[in-house]
């Protein structure tokens, strides 16, 4: 038999080595098959240990995902009666090393936690490269980079501002630039409860019980609050409020309203401050007497009322001031709005916009619930 010449050799190394070998055909009538061998050394012996493949039909074959280092190949040829032929000459192929992609775990949060907006969490992470060291892990939230670090233990402070579901990785890169990124985890951004930035809550005029708000992680505020009334010339009352400028409108909904007196009122005022006599325009709910859209266009002045419907709470409320008109409006789900008054009530630029409470049965604290609560400082369409 003609023992076949090697021609041709080449490496690929994406995405783990290849050996690629080519040899020129035997054209010997009966020919049957060849037979590849390899060794770690040269001179290579055609021992069953060193053959890599027999039965090759074909004038070439590869060496798929081939070990780092030198190696050296031959072939042979085999006829159809199991005749060997000399091997040919040989060819040394070194395969570079691979280099192997580092590996990292978030450690906290754990997956599902729990957060809280507005408060610092620590990320922490774990890293490590079996052929080499960690240059960086860096800190990943829904797709954009939070921050890296670069020394061990790995960390990065975050703040979530807003409540949903994010998702977290780290990714850890190596000092020849590779990179494995963890294992997805998911956190919940909670609302810790307690009034929100900006917000304040104290009583109005005179009360002979102090009243107190509270909000929970759900969005639902409680206040409590005694007081004779929100009415005359001076108002005794509990409020929870933020400071606004301009055009302002705040809704809510009231959710339930103890029946301390028919005229017990819960509900939603634009104030300028919190003077015990200050001009007002608000809305509230009652537990006998419907909605009643009331306000002060003069401080120290009397004060008026114009009646809404006859509902109780749970009953949705919005009060609007554009310019200086003052639209009052009231709803049974938060979505169709019934307007009650447009009324002009002067008031300088900042005022303060919130949730108002008051017993009507001063020394006894009546209790209300709200949700829902929003302050804006652009107009609202009224419908």
């Amino acid at each position: 038999m003609r023992i076949p010449a090697l021609l041709a050799l080449t490496i690929a190394c994406a995405p783990a080595a290849t050996v690629d070998l080519n040899w020129n055909d035997n054209t010997e009538s009966d020919l049957s098959h060849y037979r590849v061998y390899s060794a770690t050394s040269a001179n290579v012996a055609l021992t069953s240990g060193n053959r890599l493949a027999d039965n090759v039909t074909a004038s070439a074959w590869s060496y798929a995902n081939a070990p780092a280092g030198d190696r050296w190949y031959v072939v042979t040829a085999v006829d159809q009666a199991g005749n060997e032929s000399p091997k040919s000459n040989e060819i040394k192929v070194t395969v570079p090393t691979t280099n192997a992609a580092p590996t990292c775990a978030i450690t906290a949060p754990a997956n599902n936690a729990n957060v809280t907006i507005n408060t610092a969490v620590t990320i922490t992470a774990t890293a490590s490269d079996s052929d080499g060291t960690i240059a960086k892990v860096e800190f990943w939230k829904d797709g954009a980079m939070l921050g890296e670090d670069t020394a061990s233990p790995y960390s990065f402070v975050w703040t979530p501002i807003a409540t949903g579901i994010s998702q977290l990785v780290c990714k850890a890169i190596d000092d020849d630039g590779a990179v494995g990124t963890s294992a997805t985890i998911s956190v919940n951004k909670v609302d810790g409860g307690g009034l929100p930035s900006g917000w304040s809550a104290g009583d109005i005029g005179s009360v002979a019980t102090v009243g107190a708000t509270a909000r929970d992680g759900s969005g639902v505020w409680t206040l409590s609050a005694s007081g004779a009334d929100i009415w005359g010339k001076a108002d005794e009352f509990h409020f929870a409020s933020q400071a606004a400028s301009g055009d302002t409108t705040i809704v809510a909904k009231v959710v339930t309203l103890s029946n301390t007196n028919s005229w017990a009122k819960a509900g939603v005022m634009l104030r300028d401050g919190t003077a015990a006599g200050a001009r007002h325009g608000s809305l509230f709910v009652t537990p006998g007497s419907g909605v009643a859209f009331q306000y002060r266009a003069t401080a120290g002045g009397g004060s008026s009322h114009v009646a809404g419907s006859t509902a109780k709470a749970p009953r949705w409320l919005r009060m609007q001031r554009v310019g200086n008109a003052c639209t009052g409006s009231e709803s049974a789900d938060g979505s169709a709005w019934a307007a009650i008054r447009t009324q002009t009530v002067t008031m300088p630029t900042a005022i303060r916009a919130g949730l108002a409470l008051t017993s009507h049965k001063d020394g006894t604290l009546a209790t209300a619930t709200f949700s829902n609560v929003a302050v804006t400082t652009a107009p609202a369409v009224v419908n």
